[in-house]
């Protein structure tokens, strides 16, 4: 099966659009953060079941051994905790605390003022997180 080269592009330039938002979001919050740490805060939402930290690393792309120096980095700067997994408690999952919840928020809240979604109706906002939900999911 081909693939659509121009859907591709898109993807990427979606893909830019977002990093470039990353990259602006932590030089402005200051919170000494890399771009890694950020993500995997983002990832860690506190209103969705948990996932073992290997879940994460292959979200993210890392292996569980980079992945577990950021959350330890996190850990320390008293952003997250390591908890045991409810579901095995052979294995851990990332707990954010208040601290780190309320960096998370403002995070996300920063990043969306970031985005140009100004030019989208609010249907069209909806009809892009629907895409969106979809599209990483299938990830």
């Amino acid at each position: 099966m081909r693939r659509n080269t121009k859907a591709g592009e898109r993807a990427v330039m979606l893909g830019a659009l977002v990093a470039s938002v990353a990259r602006d979001v932590i030089v402005e919050s200051e919170c000494g953060l890399t771009e890694s740490e950020v993500r995997l805060l983002w990832m860690v939402d506190p209103t969705a079941p948990p996932k073992i930290i290997g879940e994460y690393a292959e979200l993210m792309r890392f292996d569980r051994g980079s992945l577990s120096l950021i959350g330890g980095k996190l850990e320390r700067m008293g952003l997250a905790e390591r908890v045991p997994f409810p579901g095995d408690r052979r294995f851990r999952t990332l707990k954010l605390t208040t601290a780190g919840r309320r960096l998370r928020t403002r995070l996300i809240k920063s990043a969306a003022a970031l985005l140009p979604l100004e030019a989208l109706t609010a249907k069209e906002q909806e009809r892009l997180v629907t895409l969106l939900t979809k599209v990483l999911s299938a990830v």
